[in-house]
């Protein structure tokens, strides 16, 4: 939503360089927040399916069984991400077919996992065979977001700028600050036995432990927050 006006405006000014800075921006800032959480929602999907729906008739096995799918689901959010990223950068450029035609493929990719997934798993005895489902909507997803880069390559559009090689050990290092945190929480932290105030204060806390681990791996390593504004040559 934030990059579509200067993508549009860019494109039609003959800006190709500006064009790409904009859009190697906006995938740079969008992983900051997608990466970590997608780890995140991975190892605390438990604790917040407790928190958010272990009342009542939604039963301990219920909580077991959601996890499974939820953590499945996250797996793919850099990808959800990245789509919601590149996609815009065709619209811009008056191209709509580009996408769809990915997506029907990824759509098709999707259907062809479901069975695939689900048939192993029930196979192999899993107890949660469901999360295929969940499993190769991810898939999928990663699937369209690499189609839609390719595709931009491809029609010399995008080129990544410099720096990418850094920007990956500056995250693989502060991921791994925030998974080390959160290893340390007890497993037990949340429980049906607690209050929905109790579930909610510590899910909070522990989430902003997680926060801070990441933002503090970052800083570490030479990340500044002035990198998630855009330089003028990214706008112009």
């Amino acid at each position: 939503t934030v990059i579509l006006p200067s993508l549009s405006s860019q494109h039609a000014s003959g800006d190709a360089k500006a064009f790409s800075h904009t859009l190697d921006w906006a995938l740079r800032t969008a992983m900051l927040i997608a990466i970590p959480a997608c780890a995140g929602l991975i190892i605390v999907a438990g604790p917040i399916v407790t928190t958010l729906f272990g009342y009542g008739e939604f039963s301990v096995a219920d909580i077991e069984m959601t996890t499974i799918s939820v953590a499945a689901y996250a797996l793919g959010l850099p990808a959800f991400v990245a789509i919601k990223v590149i996609a815009p950068s065709f619209f811009a450029r008056q191209d709509a077919v580009t996408p769809v035609r990915i997506s029907l493929i990824a759509m098709g990719a999707n259907v062809v996992m479901n069975l695939g997934f689900v048939a192993t798993m029930v196979h192999l005895d899993y107890p949660a065979p469901h999360a295929g489902l969940a499993l190769s909507s991810s898939f999928a997803a990663y699937l369209n977001a690499g189609l839609l880069y390719r595709a931009m390559r491809r029609s010399n559009s995008y080129t990544p700028g410099a720096g990418w090689g850094v920007y990956v050990l500056r995250v693989a290092f502060a991921l791994a600050m925030m998974v080390t945190a959160l290893y340390f929480v007890p497993s037990d932290w949340i429980g049906v036995d607690l209050s929905a105030v109790d579930r909610a204060t510590h899910l909070a806390g522990v989430l902003v432990m997680a926060g801070l681990a990441w933002f503090g791996g970052l800083l570490l390593v030479g990340w500044r927050f002035s990198e998630l504004a855009r330089s003028e040559s990214a706008i112009s």
